[in-house]
């Protein structure tokens, strides 16, 4: 008998304070579940940015795929982009990242074409994007948020043998 793969999705987040990032992920469970525990769990970057700024990371987009650790494996800009060990963010034009995973060969096209006239209708991640450039600069975290992800890649590139560079 053959098992079944796992079901879930790939999402998109997005922060009002962070005009260079964005954290592309994978769940089994549904993307505004996974969201809440983002904004919340003050031990890992994405909730200390919340905590720092009190502003929420916010869902741009997501798509079902039929296997989510493969789906995000596959993806072009998991590879290409630099994700500091677990850092979970990355940074690039997201809009062209949601194109390309709703290009995924795990998308699961029937989930997805349902979703599109229910749940996604209301995901217009083009102007949603809009809406957070022209706020970037108003409050003067942008700085705040940059400083301290470069704080958290340093200790992650100093503590991580495997990026160490032999000194000229």
């Amino acid at each position: 008998m053959e098992l079944k793969e796992n079901t879930g999705y790939l999402y998109v987040l997005f922060h009002p304070d962070l005009p260079h990032y964005y954290k592309l992920g994978q769940t089994t469970k549904h993307p505004m579940e996974r969201l809440k525990s983002h904004n919340t769990d003050r031990t890992k970057i994405l909730g200390k940015l919340v905590q720092l700024t009190n502003k929420p990371w916010q869902l741009i987009y997501y798509v079902p795929v039929t296997n989510p650790r493969k789906a995000e494996s596959a993806t072009l800009w998991y590879d290409v982009l630099p994700r500091w060990d677990n850092l979970e963010l990355n940074n690039g034009d997201v809009i062209v990242v949601i194109e390309d995973i709703i290009k995924s060969p795990y998308l699961d096209q029937d989930k997805y074409n349902f979703l599109l006239g229910t749940e996604l209708v209301f995901y217009d991640y083009k102007s949603l994007i809009e809406s957070f450039e022209r706020g970037w600069e108003r409050d003067g975290l942008v700085d705040q948020c940059d400083e301290l992800i470069k704080k958290v890649k340093d200790e992650r590139l100093k503590n991580d043998k495997r990026h160490r560079y032999k000194d000229d």
